[in-house]
């Protein structure tokens, strides 16, 4: 069975695709840094957090490199197909760390601005 992250970790892929913050490179980092720690103190844990730690980090990465198709990426990021077919001309497939990296479809302001209005 494939094992696919859910799409609310978009934006969380790498920072050097994205140029942003990854807070889930920095669980992993975290983890590591205690399985070390963990490792000086002799505590058992130490094989469990490393290999959280890589589970995570490697699912992450087969997410970011899984080819999926124009529409798929546009639902994704919340824009439209064609916009995805714009920037990717051509392409029936591109991997959602393309996609992220190129920054294809900007934030729902309108979206942000209505709700903020009706918050009151």
């Amino acid at each position: 069975m494939k094992r696919v992250l859910p799409p609310a970790v978009v934006g969380a892929i790498t920072p050097a695709s994205t140029g942003s913050p990854d807070p889930l490179a920095a669980l992993v980092a975290r983890w590591r840094e205690q399985a070390a720690a963990y490792e000086e103190d002799g505590q058992p844990a130490t094989r469990v957090l490393r290999r959280v730690a890589q589970e995570l980090d490697e699912a992450v990465r087969q997410w970011a490199l899984e080819q999926i198709t124009p529409a798929q990426a546009a639902q994704e990021q919340n824009c439209h197909a064609s916009t995805i077919r714009r920037k990717f001309p051509g392409r029936r497939r591109v991997s959602r760390e393309e996609v992220l990296r190129a920054r294809v479809c900007g934030p729902d302001l309108a979206g942000v601005i209505l709700a903020a209005h009706a918050a009151g």
